[in-house]
């Protein structure tokens, strides 16, 4: 093998005939130096730097595919929720003259314009808000209790109120 790769390179002009007698010399004289127990030893100590990196890597491997299912999983719920969302919005049918306040997480106070019935429905925790972040146009969303039921499951955090929450 290592007559073959000398010469490849020495016909692909990178290396020239002294330059391969020179270290063929220096291998000689490292393995007259080191002896048969030093090869021996340097041979082991490669296996085990090649073994290490080995399971490095397979380590690494088990890693991205771990975070690849948590992504996957992780894309599945958020495509869930955003369908979920779009499909039982209750804000824009039953829109209405009723102000319905509520405080947010951060402590302010916001409102929604909402239908009067809805307004007894959230109170008496029929629906719930939700966040609807940058999945809906809207900052919020109307959804009712078995929606939000199953949003808790998905996104618990998502729940703004729920006057039917344990």
């Amino acid at each position: 093998m290592m007559a073959d790769l000398s010469d490849a390179l020495k016909k692909a002009g990178l290396v020239s005939d002294k330059e391969i007698r020179q270290k063929k010399h220096g291998d000689r004289v490292k393995r007259k130096k080191l002896g048969q127990d030093g090869l021996e030893a340097e041979s082991r100590q490669r296996e085990e730097a090649h073994q290490a990196e080995q399971e490095r890597k397979r380590d690494q491997d088990r890693q991205h595919e771990e975070q690849l299912r948590a992504d996957k999983a992780s894309a599945g719920g958020q495509s869930r929720l955003v369908s979920l969302l779009k499909d039982s919005d209750l804000s824009m049918r039953e829109a209405g003259p009723k102000r319905f306040f509520f405080e947010l997480p951060d402590g302010r106070i916001t409102f929604l314009d909402v239908a009067p019935g809805l307004v007894r429905r959230l109170a008496q925790g029929d629906t719930a808000i939700l966040d609807s972040g940058e999945l809906l146009p809207r900052d919020f969303a109307i959804v009712t209790g078995k929606v939000a039921t199953e949003i808790e499951r998905i996104a618990p955090d998502r729940i703004l109120l729920w006057n039917a929450r344990r």
